[in-house]
């Protein structure tokens, strides 16, 4: 029997689950409309050179890719190279992070691989929002504006939200451009990424940009980034 989480957004996830196993893992992280799938495919079509250099990938077909959510799902399975992609938890800080970093089923595998190498996705915060707002607008119902205010209506109400997907979309989009545009609140979730995964042994750890070709920058570099976030 496992326990059920429900977060702010009233999507679930299970604690105390066993993970896979791995030789060589590398995690990349971001919010949500940060560009992982979009950096994730350029790693596989060869693109990105520098960073697939940093990361000593190789032959990229060696390596299994997977979304942090399916973990769960390969127990006892063992990869001698798994990419996963992790997105970062996206909740106010008015909520506190529910479930914290260290809650999250997918963080074990800091403990189930010999080796672990992290990509933390970055881009500012104004264009966090501008995603968000570009995804939201692509769904037909919310492209009129007669629409978008149904939508809108609907899906502040817990009930019929958790009927519709799209009203939960569309309630998760707006909730993130609310998060977004608040550089304070952006700060706070690489904060607190940092600062848990800084407690491991980690082989080597890059920030990307993600409105710019695909190349590693250290670490250290964050205190600058962030600087003009205001």
């Amino acid at each position: 029997v496992y326990k059920r989480q429900v977060n702010a957004f009233g999507e679930g996830s299970f604690e105390s689950r066993p993970l896979p196993t791995a030789d060589r893992l590398i995690i990349i992280a971001a919010p949500s409309a940060c560009g992982k799938s979009t950096l994730l495919n350029k790693l596989r079509s060869g693109e990105g050179p520098k960073l697939a250099d940093a990361l000593a990938l190789g032959d990229i077909a060696s390596w299994r890719f997977v979304d942090s959510e399916f973990l769960v799902d390969m127990v006892g399975e063992h990869f001698p190279k798994l990419i996963v992609h992790y997105a970062l938890p996206t909740v106010p800080l008015k909520y506190g992070l529910i479930p914290h970093i260290a809650e999250d089923p997918a963080m074990g595998m800091f403990f189930n691989a010999d080796r672990i190498s992290l990509v933390t996705l970055y881009t500012t915060p104004q264009s966090l929002v501008e995603r968000v707002t570009s995804r939201k607008l692509s769904r037909k119902a919310n492209r009129w504006p007669v629409f978008r205010t149904v939508c809108h209506a609907l899906s502040q109400v817990d009930g019929l939200r958790s009927k519709s997907p799209l009203l939960r979309q569309t309630y998760r989009w707006e909730q993130l451009e609310e998060l977004f545009s608040d550089p304070a609140e952006v700060k706070a979730i690489y904060g607190h990424w940092l600062e848990y995964v800084s407690r491991f042994d980690i082989d080597s750890h890059w920030l990307v940009r993600t409105d710019n070709e695909p190349v590693p920058q250290d670490l250290r570099e964050w205190e600058h980034i962030i600087r003009d976030w205001n």
